[in-house]
């Protein structure tokens, strides 16, 4: 930590050098805001990615049901439920043409709310038990009776965000009040295919659930496969989002880059200084961070006028996103990056200027003279 006494003379030495720590300064700025705002597009586009998986968790784990002799979806909802109590278990998108909604996608819940439930605009969630259903805003604005595949259900919620569209053509309802016309597809198809998602290790779970089926005598094999791979590949692999993010970090490369050449000008004109310095005692190790206190309070400077910026440009979100496809948030998971990019930018501005202190030799003392006069 810099002493009362050493702060000082760093805000003193910012002072005098105003010109160059101008530059350094909007160097900082315009390399922070883009990072910034790049990681605010990525974690909306990756939420985005989430919601049109059914949510976001750390394990996916499919389980294949294959060859169907029997199916009791109300004894395979009551073995989820028993087996479950970390995990969320969901099955397959399964699409549906009704005469009511049109074409939709049926998505069974087979465990409770505590582990999952879909984000509700209006009305409440699933009780696990009745015919209530959700329905996507696309598919319906109101709550109440709706007749569906020959079977009446209760609407007892709208689906969805403000801000995706993953949920708006979905209809979430309880495993064990699929009606007829679906449990007579699943046996047509001789297959039936269940996601389970945790935030946990749910292996313990996930075998005892297998057994319990196992011993139901319902199906003539079982294959189980983990998706968060493939899951992980698939969010990263979207050339779309790819390229929007290439022009905030390009253009955050180009500041950084200046950023460099800055402090390269800075410690040229501060050379004959820093040689006095040596003269006078100054190890390499305190003039490197004297260098890089300057450049960490400029840095610090900076980061706050972004937190600013960020604020502004999230209070006027729907406008730059409609323009350029990018969004500003102020996210709690990035306030460390207001603390470590400014750490990062000053070591980048400090690494020329380190290896000039070290080049450089301390000044030479006058030489002493006798003259002798004739």
């Amino acid at each position: 930590m810099l002493r009362g006494d050493n702060m000082r003379a760093v805000l003193k030495e910012i002072a005098v050098n105003k010109r160059i720590f101008t530059l350094l300064f909007t160097g900082f700025l315009l390399s922070q805001a883009p990072i910034l705002i790049a990681f605010s597009t990525q974690d909306y586009y990756n939420e985005l990615f989430y919601d049109s998986k059914n949510g976001k968790f750390e394990d996916y784990t499919f389980i294949t049901f294959s060859g169907v002799k029997k199916l009791d979806l109300n004894e395979l909802q009551r073995l989820a439920q028993s087996s479950f109590k970390s995990s969320s278990v969901i099955t397959a998108d399964r699409f549906v043409t009704t005469s009511a909604l049109g074409t939709v996608n049926i998505v069974g819940i087979l465990t409770g709310n505590e582990t999952w439930s879909p984000p509700i605009l209006k009305g409440s969630t699933l009780d696990g038990e009745s015919d209530g259903i959700l329905v996507g805003k696309d598919l319906s604005d109101n709550l109440g009776n709706l007749h569906m595949m020959d079977q009446d259900f209760i609407v007892t919620g709208i689906a969805g965000k403000e801000e995706s569209s993953s949920y708006d053509q979905k209809v979430y309802m309880p495993f064990c009040a699929f009606p007829p016309v679906m449990e007579q597809e699943i046996k047509r198809d001789r297959t039936l295919q269940l996601l389970v998602r945790s935030n946990e290790d749910n292996k313990n779970e996930l075998n005892a659930f297998l057994q319990k089926v196992k011993q139901t005598g319902s199906f003539y094999s079982v294959e189980v496969a983990n998706e968060t791979k493939n899951y992980d590949k698939e969010r990263r692999s979207r050339q779309d989002v790819k390229e929007l993010l290439s022009l905030p970090y390009e253009l955050s490369v180009m500041a950084i880059s200046s950023c460099l050449l800055v402090s390269s000008l800075w410690i040229h004109l501060k050379r004959r200084d820093i040689s006095t310095r040596k003269a006078f005692g100054a190890s390499n190790a305190g003039l490197f961070l004297f260098v890089f206190s300057q450049a960490f309070v400029c840095a610090m400077l900076s980061s706050g006028l972004s937190l600013v910026i960020q604020w502004l440009l999230a209070e006027a979100g729907n406008d730059m996103f409609a323009y350029t496809g990018l969004m500003s948030q102020l996210n709690p998971s990035q306030w460390i990056l207001y603390l470590v990019i400014p750490v990062v930018l000053s070591l980048i501005a400090s690494l020329i200027p380190a290896i000039y202190i070290v080049k450089i030799e301390p000044v030479q003392p006058v030489k002493e003279y006798s003259y002798v006069s004739y």
